[in-house]
């Protein structure tokens, strides 16, 4: 966990996993892996990890980096919100409908849990800010945040688009993703 918790807090991001970027995966199972790390001798330890991290108030995830499930440290939360509350062109274009309904949904409400394409498509273009919540069935399910209610919730403060966007591609260079790997 030290070594995992300290790349993150060197670079800002994180993977979950990627065979060529850093990644939680990776640094867990000592190499890059091929195919799932479900399957792999260290998914357990790699879960046990994961899910720590997604419980830590320090840590969001976003799909920020090639669409893929990206650990996010507190100092790059403005960016993220930022960001992702924009409502830019690359975020609002062609946005199915039903996509646009659910996201109208949570702005009037704040919050809500969802699942489905619709989900996915907010999530991909950073509309919402996304994490797994605990039923009381014991089921996992997405809870779907207004960056607005998520700033209030982790007391973050407000910059401008222009700035978040110029804060995660520095991080994105610092991870090795380069800037054509996030989602503007």
């Amino acid at each position: 966990m030290k070594e995992v918790r300290a790349a993150l807090e060197r670079v800002g991001l994180l993977l979950l996993q990627d065979a060529r970027l850093p990644s939680l995966a990776t640094l867990v199972a000592g190499g890059p892996l091929k195919g799932s790390w479900w399957g792999h001798p260290a998914g357990r330890e790699i879960f046990q990890i994961a899910s720590a991290l997604e419980d830590d108030e320090d840590v969001t995830t976003a799909k920020l980096v090639a669409g893929k499930v990206t650990f996010v440290h507190r100092r790059l939360f403005a960016a993220l919100a930022a960001a992702g509350g924009e409502r830019a062109a690359w975020q609002m274009q062609k946005l199915p409908a039903a996509a646009r309904a659910l996201l109208a949904d949570i702005d009037q409400a704040g919050a809500l849990e969802a699942s489905g394409p619709a989900v996915k498509e907010l999530e991909r273009r950073l509309l919402v800010a996304a994490h797994q919540v605990h039923t009381a069935s014991g089921a996992h399910a997405t809870e779907l945040t207004t960056w607005k209610r998520f700033r209030r919730a982790t007391g973050t403060r407000v910059i401008t688009a222009a700035r978040g966007r110029t804060e995660l591609e520095a991080a994105a260079d610092a991870l090795g993703a380069g800037r054509s790997l996030l989602p503007w």
